[in-house]
C-alpha cells in the first residue's frame, strides 16, 4: 500500500505541481528521480550509479540524437515549404476535411520516432488553418492519430519488447497482432467520433483535376523525407538484426549497449538521408542547420526533457517501486490489479510504451503463464498501460505537441480522457471477447 502512495505523491509532485509551475520537464522529472530516490531510500551511491549508467547508456544518447535529428528535419522542411506542399498533395488524396487532419499525423506514426509528434504537428497547423479548431484540439488529434500502429505495428520498440515478453508466455507476436489489431480500427473511430467538432468547417479543397493515379504520384514525390525514412530504415534493419546477433563481447553490460546502437542505427541513418535530401531539394545551406541550433532554444529544451525522461525511467525502473505495487496486490489476492494496474501506473509515470511492457509484463507472466485466458490478459495489459501512455503528462510526444500548438494541459485533457476512457472499454471489450471464444 505504500508504495502506491509512494508512487501517487511522485506523480502529483512531479505533474500537477512542478509543471503546473511551468518548471521545464526536464528538470521537474529530476527532482522526481530525487523524490524516489529518498522515498524508496535508494543509498546516494547506488541513486548516482543509476543516473550515470542512463545517461551514458547507449540508449539515451540514441534517444536524444534522434529527437534532435527528428525535430531539425521538421524544421527544415516547415523553413523550406515543403510541408505545406506534403499537406497540399495529401489533401489532393485524402480530401481537406477529417481524414486529412487524421491521415497527416497516422502517416508520420508507421515511423517509430520517440517524440514523433512534433514532425507531424507542423502538418496538422499547416492542414487546419482554415478549420477554426482550437490548439488544444490540433494536441488531441496529432496526439491521437500519431499513435494508432501502436496496437500492431510490428516495427515500434514497445512492440518488439511486447514481442521479447510474449515469447516468455508461449505467445507469438503474430497471434496477439491479430487480435489486437481491432483496437486500432478502434482507436480510429474513437478519434473520429470524440476529437473532431460535429460542425467542423471544411476548407475548400480542388485537387486540379488531375487523375488519381497522378495524384498519387505527387504525394510520393513530395513524400520523399517520410519515404527515404521508411525505405531506409526498413532496408537497413536486417543488417542491424545480424549485426545485434553477431556481438559477442565478454561484457554482458557492454554487450547490451552494442545491440542498443545497432538496433538504432537504421533510423539514425535515414533520418541523416532525409535532412540531407531536404537540404539539397530545397536549395537550403548549412547556415540553415546552425541556425537551428543558435537561434532557437528547442534543441537545448528537447535535449533536458530527454534526459529528465531516460533518467526518470531509470530510477523509477530499479528502485523497485513497481514491484513493491504488485508485491501488494499479490498478498490480498488482487492479481487483476496487477495486469492492469502495474502496466496503468508505469504507463503514466514514464509515458513510455517500451518502459511499461519492460517493467510490468515481468510481473505479469508469473500469474498467467499457465493460464487458458493468457492471452486474453496480454491484449488487456497492453491496453491498460497504453491507454495511461497516451494520457501520460511526461509522454514526450504529447508535451512536445502542446509546446508547438502552445495549448494548457486542462483544455487539451478535456479532449484526451473521454477518448482515452473509450479506448480502455473497447480493450475490456475485447478481453471479454477473447475469453468468450477461448482465445
Amino acid at each position: 500500500m505504500f508504495a502506491i502512495i509512494k508512487l501517487a505523491l511522485i506523480l502529483a509532485i512531479v505533474v500537477l505541481l512542478l509543471l503546473r509551475l511551468r518548471v521545464n520537464l526536464g528538470l521537474a522529472l529530476l527532482a522526481g528521480c530525487v523524490l524516489t530516490g529518498l522515498l524508496f531510500w535508494l543509498p546516494p551511491v547506488r541513486f548516482l550509479e543509476i543516473i550515470v549508467a542512463a545517461v551514458v547508456s547507449a540508449n539515451a544518447l540514441c534517444f536524444l540524437l534522434l529527437v534532435i535529428l527528428i525535430v531539425l528535419l521538421s524544421h527544415l522542411m516547415e523553413k523550406s515549404g515543403h510541408l505545406r506542399q506534403v499537406v497540399e498533395r495529401v489533401g489532393d488524396v485524402a480530401g481537406s476535411g477529417r481524414r486529412r487532419l487524421a491521415t497527416l499525423p497516422a502517416l508520420v506514426g508507421m515511423l517509430p520516432m520517440p517524440g514523433g509528434a512534433i514532425f507531424s504537428a507542423p502538418m496538422v497547423h499547416a492542414a487546419s488553418d482554415e478549420m477554426d479548431l482550437s490548439p488544444a484540439r490540433k494536441v488531441a488529434i496529432n496526439h491521437w492519430f500519431r499513435h494508432i500502429w501502436e496496437f500492431c505495428w510490428p516495427l515500434y520498440p514497445g512492440v518488439v519488447a511486447y514481442q521479447e515478453q510474449l515469447g516468455k508466455m508461449d505467445l507469438t507476436l503474430g497471434r496477439v497482432i491479430s487480435f489486437q489489431f481491432p483496437l486500432t480500427l478502434f482507436m480510429v473511430l474513437v478519434g473520429f467520433l470524440l476529437l473532431f467538432p460535429h460542425d467542423l468547417k471544411k476548407p475548400v479543397h480542388r485537387p486540379g483535376g488531375r487523375a488519381w493515379a497522378e495524384r498519387i504520384w505527387r504525394l510520393f514525390v513530395i513524400g520523399m523525407p517520410i519515404v527515404i525514412v521508411v525505405v531506409i530504415f526498413a532496408g537497413l534493419q536486417p543488417v542491424a538484426n545480424m549485426l545485434k546477433s553477431g556481438v559477442s563481447v565478454e561484457s554482458k553490460a557492454w554487450a547490451e549497449q552494442l545491440r542498443t546502437l545497432f538496433a538504432r542505427l537504421p533510423l539514425l541513418a535515414a533520418l541523416v538521408v532525409s535532412i540531407v535530401y531536404v537540404i539539397r531539394a530545397n536549395k537550403m545551406s548549412l547556415g540553415d542547420v546552425v541556425h537551428f541550433f543558435t537561434g532557437r532554444d528547442t534543441a537545448w529544451k528537447m535535449s533536458l526533457m530527454v534526459l529528465g525522461i531516460v533518467v526518470f525511467g531509470a530510477v523509477i525502473s530499479q528502485s523497485g517501486a513497481a514491484a513493491e505495487a504488485a508485491e501488494f496486490f499479490r498478498m490480498h489476492g488482487l492479481e487483476i490489479f496487477i495486469i492492469v494496474g502495474v502496466p496503468f501506473i508505469m504507463g503514466l509515470v514514464t509515458g513510455i510504451t517500451v518502459a511499461f511492457v519492460s517493467i510490468s509484463f515481468p510481473l505479469i507472466m508469473p500469474l498467467v503463464f499457465d493460464d487458458p485466458h493468457k492471452l486474453a490478459y496480454a491484449v488487456l495489459a497492453y491496453c491498460a498501460g497504453f491507454v495511461a501512455v497516451m494520457i501520460s503528462p511526461v509522454h514526450l510526444c504529447l508535451v512536445l505537441s502542446r509546446g508547438y500548438f502552445k495549448a494548457d494541459a486542462a483544455s487539451t485533457y478535456r479532449y484526451l480522457l473521454p477518448a482515452a476512457g473509450a479506448l480502455m472499454a473497447g480493450g475490456v471489450a475485447l478481453y471479454f471477447l477473447l475469453r468468450f471464444v477461448g482465445a
